[in-house]
């Protein structure tokens, strides 16, 4: 790495760590902590892992799992399940919802409880990723998991009421 941009880099964390040398409690504690360590895994992700062959196909209507990371405000993180909307073979991107790891149950519309899952998609968090985010299938009795055609087309009507601007399906 040339001297001048490690000297950027090394500024860059020096303010950082005066940054998180202000924190007081023990909640902002964890979630500094937290976020230093998606800083680490994002970094792996886009240098080490970046372009990586996957030893599976990532195809549309399966549940994977994925690093969403930490961010900000009520956008979701960590790792956790997502359903592939939309994946293109030759692409480097997928259109993604995110699903919780148990079941919500809460009725909310955008919030669709997935048949024969424990899973809630959460369609106000549909998405695109980078496809190196994903590091597994998540399997339900040996298999690639799945959603019914059921819930995939509930799914989608609820992608585009949310993110339509035609009035007649904003109703």
């Amino acid at each position: 790495m040339k001297e001048e941009l490690k000297k950027k880099i090394d500024g860059f964390f020096i303010q950082l760590f005066e940054m998180l040398d202000g924190i007081n409690n023990d909640q902002q504690e964890e979630e500094a902590l937290q976020y230093v360590e998606w800083m680490l895994k994002k970094a792996q992700l886009r240098y080490k892992e970046k372009n990586k062959k996957h030893h599976f196909p990532v195809l549309y209507r399966r549940i994977y799992w994925a690093h969403l990371g930490v961010n900000v405000g009520h956008e979701e993180d960590k790792h956790r399940p997502v359903l592939i909307i939309r994946s293109e073979k030759n692409s480097p991107l997928c259109a993604v919802a995110p699903l919780t790891t148990q079941r919500l149950n809460d009725g909310f519309w955008y919030h669709i409880d997935l048949e024969g899952l424990n899973n809630t998609a959460l369609v106000e968090h549909f998405c695109v990723i980078s496809k190196d985010r994903i590091d597994r299938p998540l399997r339900k009795r040996g298999d690639f998991a799945t959603v019914s055609n059921k819930d995939m087309d509930k799914i989608l009507t609820e992608i585009k009421r949310l993110y339509t601007t035609s009035p007649a399906l904003r109703k």
